[in-house]
C-alpha cells in the first residue's frame, strides 16, 4: 500500500512498504534511524469506519480490510512489545471494544492526538493522528502514521519540600504534574488524625483549626534533628503541637490520636506523604508504582538520604536516586543544553521554600552540569514572611482588644491560616483583607494589608537571602556580570519584591520564572528521569543530563594525635572512592578502632563523628608495622560506605547507619564558615603536631617504615551516643 512520503514513523515492521521492506538496512524493526530512501512509510494509511456501521474497518478506497465479525486483525497494529510475543510476519492485534480483559479500544478525539490503547490494567499504547473524512453514509477517520509507545515503566518524580510536595510523571512523551483530589498541582505537608482515619494535604490544612491539637506539619524542618537542636527555635515555638525528644531518639512531633498522645518522627510523617503523592501518580497511571526519583538540596549528605530512603521504605517505593533541587530546576528550563555551549556559562538558582532558602551555582562546561557551591538556611523561607504578618496582626488584635491571640491556639492556627493567604494574594494584588470573624472571646478581626506595609515587614528576611549571593559569588572570584541565568524556584519567589530585588541585582541577565516556580523542580526531575523509563520501541527520552553532585563536608578518620586525615574532600565530585593505609600506634596491638568524621576542621573533637569501625585479630607486632587499608566510598546518592582490612585481620565493611543527631544540610554552610574562621588556630596546631611528630621520628625509627600510614588509636575517643 502506497502510502505518501515517508513522516518517521516507528512501526514494528515495514508491512506495506514495496520498497523497503528489509528494515535492518534503516536501523532494525521498531527503531528507525533514517528516512527512507524511496520516500515510502513503513506504515499504511488506514481508514476506520465508523463503529456505528458494524465496526468495521476500509482502506481509503472503501475496502473492507477488518470486520471485526471476521475477526481479522488490523494490518499495522501491533501490542506486544516483547521479540518473544512477536509474530514472524508483521502483524497486529485484533482491535475491538473493551470486552473487560485488557483488550485495546480505540479512544477518537476531533482533529488531534489519539491513542488507540488498552486497559490502564496493562501498559501497551499506540499513539497515532487522524483527520475526518466524511461520507454519505458514514464517517471515516483517517488514521496516519503511528508511533508504537510499547512498554513503559511509570517511575514517578517527586519535590518533597518542607511546607508542600509535587508529584510528576514522564507520559505520553511530556511531563505530567499531577494534581491532587482537591485539583491543586501541589499538596501541603499535613497530617490530620481523625479516628482511625489519616488525612493528607489540602483537606488536612482545613482541619487545622478544629482538630488543632491533632495535626501536624512540616515536619521535615525536624528531620536529623535532636530535641535539643530545635527546642528553641521560633518555628517550635509557633506549632500548635508539642516537640519532643523520641524514644528511639531524634526530634519527634507530638500529637493525639484516637484520644491518646500520638508520637510522630519526622521519617514517618515523609512517609505519609510521600503514600498520598505515590496514590496520586498511580491514580494518573492505573499503576502499580514501585519506583521514585527524589530531588534534593545541593548539600544533602549521606545521612539526609538514608532518612529518606527509611521514609520512602515505609510508603513502598524505591528510590532509584536523588537529582539535586538546583540541578532538576535548570533542566526544567532546559539550561542543561548549556553545557555543550562552547564557553562555559553560570546559572544562579534562587530557592525560596516554606522554610528553608537556598542560593546555588552551577556551571555548564564541556558536557557537565557542576554545582559550584551552596549557600542557604533551614531558618529563613516564606513561613518566616507569614509569620512576620501573623506577628502584625496578633499585635493589633491585642491593641484594639486586649486579647493575645497567641495564648489560643485554636485561635493561632486560625489567624495564621488567613495571614498565609493574605501573603499569597499580595503577589497579584495590591492590597489584601484579613478577616477572621470570632478569632478569640466573640471578637472579630478585621485588618487591611497593602503591599508596601506588608514589604516593609518582610524586607530584612529578602535582604538577608540576597548577601547569600555576595558570598557565593566572592566564594568562586566571580562578578555579577559573569552570570549566564538566574532561575528562580519556590513559591516564595512569586513575592513581587524578591523578584525585583533579584532582577534589580542582575539587570539584563536572563531570569527564568515562566514555570510555576513551586512546579520547577518536579517539572526538571521528571524530564531527567525519563531517561530511567524504561521504553520498549519508544521515542527516545530526553538523555539524562551529565550531572556532577557533591561531596558536602570533608570525610576523614581520626588518628592517634587527636587531629584527623581527610580520605575524601569536600566538594569532591560523586561517586568518589579513595584508599589509604593506616597503622598501628603501639606495641601488639591487637585491634584499630577506625572513628570516621565528618567536618572541616584539623582536630577529630572539632567535628562530627558520624560512625566507627573495628578491625580486630591484629597479630602481635610492633607499632608501625601493621598495614591497614580504608577504604570510603560515597555513592551517587551520597551513602557512604567505609571499607577497612589488615591483611591477616581480613576485611571489615560498614556501611553509615541512620542517626537522628547527623547534622541538617542547612547546617553546611555554618560548618565551613566556623572551620575558616578557625583556619589560623588550625594551621598553629598544625605545626605544633607537626614538630611533634617529627621529634618522635628521631626518637624511633620503626614508627617511620610507612610513611604514608598514620597510626590510628587504640581506643574510640567519643561514643555514638
Amino acid at each position: 500500500m502506497r502510502c505518501g512520503e515517508c513522516a518517521g514513523c516507528r512501526a514494528p515492521d515495514c508491512v506495506k512498504c514495496r520498497y523497503c521492506r528489509d528494515m535492518k538496512k534503516y536501523g532494525g524493526p521498531g527503531l528507525r534511524k533514517q528516512s527512507c530512501k524511496d520516500r515510502k512509510c513503513i506504515a499504511p494509511k488506514i481508514v476506520m469506519l465508523n463503529q456505528s456501521k458494524d465496526n468495521q474497518y476500509v482502506d481509503e478506497k472503501g475496502n473492507i480490510v477488518y470486520s471485526e465479525q471476521s475477526g481479522d486483525t488490523f494490518p499495522g497494529f501491533y501490542e506486544a512489545p516483547d521479540a518473544s510475543d512477536r509474530p514472524e510476519e508483521a502483524g497486529a492485534v485484533t482491535v475491538a471494544p473493551d470486552d473487560g480483559n485488557g483488550s485495546p479500544t480505540l479512544s477518537v478525539v476531533r482533529e488531534c492526538e489519539i491513542f488507540v490503547k488498552p486497559r490502564l490494567t496493562t501498559t501497551h499504547f499506540i499513539a497515532a493522528r487522524f483527520v475526518l473524512v466524511q461520507g454519505q453514509d458514514f464517517h471515516y477517520y483517517l488514521i496516519e502514521p503511528f508511533v508504537v509507545l510499547g512498554r513503559m515503566d511509570y517511575r514517578w518524580r517527586i519535590d518533597i519540600g518542607t511546607t508542600h510536595g509535587c508529584v510528576g510523571v514522564w507520559h505520553n512523551g511530556k511531563v505530567n504534574i499531577i494534581a491532587n483530589d482537591q485539583g491543586f498541582r501541589t499538596t501541603p505537608a499535613y497530617v490530620c488524625f481523625e479516628g482511625e482515619e489519616v488525612i493528607v494535604g489540602d483537606t488536612a490544612v482545613n482541619k487545622l483549626p478544629s482538630h488543632a491539637d491533632s495535626t501536624i506539619y512540616h515536619l521535615k524542618r525536624l528531620l536529623g534533628k535532636s530535641h535539643a537542636d530545635v527546642a528553641n527555635r521560633d518555628f517550635v515555638k509557633s506549632w500548635p503541637f508539642d516537640v519532643t525528644e523520641g524514644a528511639k531518639g531524634g526530634a519527634h512531633a507530638e500529637t493525639v490520636r484516637n484520644g491518646e498522645k500520638h508520637e510522630v518522627s519526622p521519617v514517618d510523617f515523609m512517609a505519609l506523604l510521600l503514600q498520598n503523592l505515590k496514590e496520586l501518580a498511580e491514580d494518573f497511571t492505573g499503576e502499580t508504582l514501585e519506583h521514585v526519583v527524589i530531588s534534593k538540596p545541593a548539600h544533602a549528605d549521606e545521612k539526609h538520604q538514608e532518612l529518606l530512603n527509611a521514609a520512602a521504605e515505609k510508603a513502598g517505593v524505591k528510590v532509584l536516586t536523588y537529582l539535586s533541587e538546583p540541578l532538576a530546576a535548570a533542566i526544567a528550563y532546559g539550561l542543561d543544553e548549556a553545557a555543550n555551549n562552547p564557553k562555559p556559562e553560570y546559572v544562579l538558582v534562587f530557592d525560596i521554600g516554606g522554610a528553608t532558602h537556598d542560593v546555588t551555582l552551577l556551571n555548564a562546561d564541556k558536557g557537565l552540569f557542576e554545582v559550584l557551591s551552596s549557600k542557604g538556611k533551614d531558618t529563613l523561607g516564606g513561613e518566616d514572611f507569614t509569620n512576620a504578618v501573623f506577628e502584625h496582626c496578633a499585635k493589633s488584635f491585642l491593641r484594639k482588644t486586649k486579647l493575645d491571640v497567641k495564648t489560643n491556639q485554636k485561635a493561632s492556627s486560625r489567624l495564621r491560616l488567613a495571614c498565609e493567604t493574605a501573603k499569597r494574594t499580595l503577589s497579584t494584588q495590591t492590597q489584601s483583607n484579613i478577616e477572621v470573624d470570632s478569632l478569640m472571646e466573640g471578637e472579630d478581626f478585621s485588618l487591611k494589608l497593602s503591599r508596601p506595609r506588608f514589604e516593609e515587614l518582610i524586607i530584612d528576611y529578602v535582604t538577608d537571602i540576597m548577601k547569600e549571593v555576595d558570598a557565593i559569588l566572592e566564594e568562586n572570584e566571580l562578578e555579577k556580570d559573569d552570570i549566564d541565568h538566574v532561575v528562580l524556584v519556590g513559591g516564595s519567589t512569586r513575592i513581587p519584591l524578591v523578584q525585583s530585588m533579584i532582577k534589580k541585582s542582575f539587570e539584563g541577565k536572563t531570569t527564568h520564572l515562566q514555570m510555576p516556580p513551586d512546579e520547577v523542580i518536579a517539572y526538571g526531575a521528571t524530564i531527567e528521569a525519563s531517561g530511567l523509563a524504561e521504553l520498549v520501541d519508544a521515542p527516545e527520552p530526553k538523555k539524562p543530563v551529565n550531572m556532577v553532585n557533591v561531596v558536602p563536608l570533608n570525610l576523614s578518620v581520626a588518628l592517634a594525635n587527636g587531629s584527623v586525615s581527610e580520605l575524601i574532600q569536600r566538594e569532591t565530585i560523586l561517586p568518589a572512592t579513595h584508599t589509604e593505609l593506616f597503622t598501628t600506634s603501639e606495641d601488639n596491638q591487637e585491634a584499630v578502632f577506625l572513628q570516621i568524621y565528618e567536618g572541616q576542621r584539623l582536630m577529630a573533637k572539632d567535628n562530627t563523628l558520624v560512625a566507627q569501625l573495628s578491625v580486630a585479630g591484629i597479630p602481635p607486632m610492633s607499632k608501625g608495622d601493621a598495614e591497614i587499608e580504608v577504604t570510603f566510598t560515597v555513592s551517587t546518592k551520597g551513602v557512604l560506605s567505609v571499607t577497612a582490612s589488615e591483611r591477616k585481620a581480613g576485611k571489615k565493611t560498614l556501611e553509615v547507619t541512620n542517626d537522628p543527631k547527623r547534622l541538617s544540610t542547612a547546617d553546611v554552610a555554618a560548618i565551613v564558615k566556623k572551620a575558616e574562621d578557625a583556619a589560623d588556630e588550625d594551621d598553629e596546631l598544625l605545626g605544633q603536631l607537626e614538630d611533634a611528630e617529627e621529634a618522635e621520628e628521631m626518637e624511633a625509627a620503626t614508627e617511620v617504615e610507612a610513611v604514608s600510614s598514620p597510626a590510628v588509636p587504640v581506643v574510640p575517643t567519643q561514643d555514638l551516643d
